[in-house]
């Protein structure tokens, strides 16, 4: 990590409650060496209703929307090599919950237990 890359369709911390955060890593762009390329917003009702969370992903161009709104899109310049560009080869999709740590902050133990909801997951390829 990052030369493979990594895609954050969305991030979400409890101890940040309405603020989603999107980002793409790679060796040439990642937050060790500060030239992340992301984009955090306000989305109040991020925790309270559900939302369509949604990522166009060609070889050229990654569009990140919420809801149908388009909010980042990164697009490959003609010159990138695979340390600012791996986004040509296959992923694996996670989805994560983590708590504590650098983006999620201390860890409250009297705030415990808490739900982590998903309505579902669609994933459609282009033919």
């Amino acid at each position: 990590w990052p030369l493979c890359g990594e895609i954050d369709l969305v991030e979400f911390a409890g101890n940040r409650p309405g603020i989603i955060s999107s980002a793409i890593h790679t060796k040439a762009y990642n937050h060790k060496i500060n030239t992340q390329i992301g984009k955090r917003f306000t989305l109040p009702s991020s925790s309270t209703e559900f939302h369509d969370y949604e990522l166009l992903w060609t070889s050229k161009k990654l569009q990140f929307s919420v809801d149908g709104n388009i909010y980042l899109t990164v697009e490959k310049k003609e010159n990138d090599t695979e340390e600012q560009w791996p986004f040509d080869q296959p992923y694996y999709l996670l989805i994560n919950l983590a708590v504590g740590g650098w983006y999620g902050g201390q860890i409250d133990d009297e705030s415990f237990p808490y739900e982590f909801e998903v309505d579902s997951i669609k994933y459609y390829q282009e033919k």
